[in-house]
């Protein structure tokens, strides 16, 4: 049966950060019918422990965009990987010259929260969307937090005259608004590669889902790579499969449904 792991924001997620009840009921079918199902997000642990609970996961999730997967059942990480001191003192410091010019603002994740050494209203923001609160510490503060990730944010403008100061680390535009630092070698795809090991199945098996670019590693390993409608140009270009519905209409169910009645391949 099929493994299917599905990223959230764009994807399982409506536009309104919620579940539709349609979707619910689809991934329940899914999984009654011996089906396997689980999350690839880049969202903090905090941020997706809401979801996991509602879709009542009990098989390991990916979180930060790969640096950890948690295993909701015995509540622990069992892959984890951080940034760095060096690169955290670099990309602080970059930050420090271009805040004073380029208008954004900063995150950084360790696994019991969220950081920022200068408020903005992209951090409110996105401490809304993501259902969490980001504390104000120091510079000296922040250095001795192990991190897993940065966030930049700011406008989709804003974002990409970011991109070049950054190019040199792991970058992945997760969403238009958003620019994130990752460990050295850390995506969804390798997170999926530890997971599949770890769950023993083959990837003959691995359904992927997903929307944006830091979906294109695991939704280019897997042996069914699935865009949904909504979906930017690069990933639906990676993918075997282009869902008719987009987030906002149930797209995950209608490759879980499909899937239950298939048993060799996708759909031209």
């Amino acid at each position: 049966m099929w493994c299917v792991i599905s990223d959230l924001d764009g994807t399982l997620l409506c536009n309104q950060q919620s579940i539709l009840d349609e979707t619910m009921e689809s991934i329940s079918k899914f999984i009654q019918a011996g089906g396997t199902f689980t999350l690839a997000t880049g969202r903090s642990l905090q941020s997706a422990l809401p979801m996991i609970k509602k879709l009542n996961i009990q098989i390991p999730v990916i979180v930060y965009n790969g640096a950890r997967v948690y295993h909701p059942v015995t509540e622990q990480f069992i892959y984890e990987r951080s940034l760095a001191q060096v690169t955290k003192q670099e990309i602080i410091e970059r930050y420090k010259r271009l805040v004073v010019q380029i208008d954004m603002g900063m995150l950084a994740f360790d696994q019991d929260g969220a950081y920022y050494l200068h408020s903005h209203v992209s951090i409110e923001e996105q401490e809304e969307k993501d259902g969490i609160k980001a504390i104000l510490i120091s510079e000296e503060e922040l250095l001795e937090k192990e991190i897993i990730k940065f966030m930049f944010l700011g406008r989709p403008d804003v974002i990409q005259e970011l991109k070049p100061h950054f190019q040199t680390f792991n970058a992945v535009n997760s969403e238009p608004e958003l620019l994130e630092i990752l460990p050295s070698d850390v995506n969804k795809g390798e997170a999926c590669k530890f997971l599949l090991d770890y769950l023993n199945i083959p990837f003959s098996q691995f359904v992927a889902v997903g929307d944006n670019n830091n979906d294109l590693e695991m939704i280019r390993l897997a042996e069914y790579g699935v865009a949904v409608n909504n979906a930017n140009d690069y990933v639906k270009k990676a993918s075997n499969y282009i869902t008719k519905k987009t987030n906002e209409e149930n797209a995950i169910g209608e490759i879980l449904d499909w899937l239950e009645r298939q048993a060799v391949k996708v759909p031209n």
